[in-house]
């Protein structure tokens, strides 16, 4: 249950750089034309212009960002409110992607099964992406995929599930589970944050065994270099029919060794993880699941929480919600008074 990418935007940078050259522009021009004498510029340009700089400007209250929240438009780390708005516009609209031809003709999953994901999805994380669209296909699914989360090129996703779901389960999984898992991926779309990513998705199996070990392989080179491994492994165990080198026996352990390597780097993630879900706890005792908030935070930032004091976090948020439109979401929608901590 990865998930894929088909197309992306332009690095943040790049359009963040640009995009205020654009609005710079914009405004330089509206001064030439309210304030020169020789009124060189006629109404109509001079109008047209305020409607595109005031088209680069939207302007969202606390409260409908919050209310935004709710139905599964959670604003990325490096968006700003033309780009939250345009991704909310495309998502309602459901504009197809023409990079998803290959979801033509599959079929939908229905707004039943849909239902019961979104609200066990809902009263966990306070977020309901209820635009989502999924679809049963087996195409362009690896064999070990169960499911994937494609990320269009207007960074819009979209469920694909195997076909056997239809049935409801599919070997040891339910699809209710891998929606669940699938919706978490959505809702962190505009996050481009991978360490802990998995974490969230697989944490909310009811399995014990499964949620702790299913991020094993967070990124798809992790199961080809596993394959790779195994391969070596089995060719080391050929060569040692006709060789008793030491090189060829420890190579046949290679799977085991690069495994073990992957669990101790998940084994120290959840740590991290765990202990920021404890300093959130302690900070903010009415939030009902930490996982509310630490769903929101980055990478660095669940890093920040696990290993700073109160005091310390309580300052950065102060400072972030100040400047930052996903911190002034999440402080609306989860009701953070930090002044009063």
């Amino acid at each position: 249950m990865t998930q894929g990418t088909v197309g992306k935007f332009h690095p943040h940078t790049f359009c963040a750089f640009f995009g205020k050259i654009k609005i710079f522009a914009n405004l330089l021009y509206l001064g030439i034309c309210r304030f020169s004498i020789l009124s060189i510029f006629p109404k109509k340009r001079y109008k047209i212009c305020k409607e595109r700089l005031s088209q680069q400007h939207p302007k969202i209250s606390l409260t409908d960002l919050a209310r935004l929240g709710r139905k599964g438009f959670l604003v990325g780390p490096n968006e700003n409110e033309h780009q939250f708005v345009k991704r909310i516009d495309f998502a309602k609209k459901s504009i197809a992607d023409t990079s998803l031809k290959h979801l033509a003709t599959a079929t939908k999953i229905s707004r039943a099964d849909w239902e019961v994901v979104f609200r066990g999805v809902e009263s966990q994380f306070l977020s309901a992406p209820r635009w989502l669209r999924g679809y049963y296909s087996n195409r362009k699914l690896m064999p070990w995929q169960a499911a994937v989360t494609w990320i269009t090129s207007r960074h819009i996703p979209i469920i694909q599930l195997n076909r056997a779901f239809k049935k409801g389960h599919y070997f040891f999984y339910s699809r209710d589970e891998v929606l669940v898992h699938e919706a978490i991926h959505a809702l962190r779309t505009s996050y481009f944050e991978s360490r802990f990513e998995e974490l969230f998705a697989y944490g909310v199996s009811r399995h014990r065994f499964r949620a702790f070990l299913g991020p094993l392989f967070r990124r798809p080179i992790d199961i080809w270099l596993f394959f790779f491994t195994c391969t070596l492994s089995i060719f080391a165990q050929v060569m040692l029919f006709s060789s008793d080198s030491l090189l060829f026996f420890l190579t046949g352990f290679a799977p085991f060794f690069y495994v073990a390597i992957l669990g101790v780097k998940l084994a120290g993630d959840w740590r991290l993880l765990t202990k920021a879900k404890k300093k959130i706890k302690k900070l903010f005792p009415h939030l009902v699941d930490p996982s509310v908030l630490a769903l929101r935070l980055t990478d660095k930032e669940v890093c920040l929480f696990a290993r700073k004091s109160a005091n310390t976090l309580l300052t950065y948020i102060r400072a972030c919600s100040k400047r930052s439109l996903r911190w002034q979401q999440i402080t609306k929608q989860l009701d953070i008074l930090v002044n009063n901590n």
